[in-house]
């Protein structure tokens, strides 16, 4: 198995992504999500929303030098499943780590 770590990448296209296409809330963050299955060919999409569901994070952070642990409570689940192709590790470093990166505007830049 690959142990390269994965890296966060910010691209410069990010200005104007935050501006113009920001995801305004969590209807269009679903939305996306769903968008997504259809890029990646998926036949179907089921969706699963799980008001019940709750689940406690340690949220951490280092003040005066110690590292100090707050429990955060997150309430809901939404599972979203198809049978999309998928990223492999790459793929995912390359691209879905990478804030605003897109393939789609690479290909524009390629045809122009």
């Amino acid at each position: 198995m690959d142990k390269e770590k994965l890296k966060l990448k910010i691209d410069a296209h990010v200005i104007q992504q935050l501006g113009a296409e920001l995801i305004s809330g969590p209807e269009i963050a679903l939305l996306e999500l769903i968008k997504n299955s259809h890029d990646a060919d998926a036949s179907f999409c089921y969706i699963e929303v799980d008001t019940n569901h709750v689940e406690v994070i340690d949220h951490v952070e280092v003040i005066d030098g110690k590292e100090v642990r707050t429990p955060i409570t997150y309430k809901g689940k939404i599972s979203i499943r198809d049978d999309g192709h998928g990223m492999d590790r790459e793929r995912i470093n390359r691209s879905w780590l990478t804030v605003s990166y897109s393939e789609k505007k690479k290909l524009k830049k390629i045809i122009q």
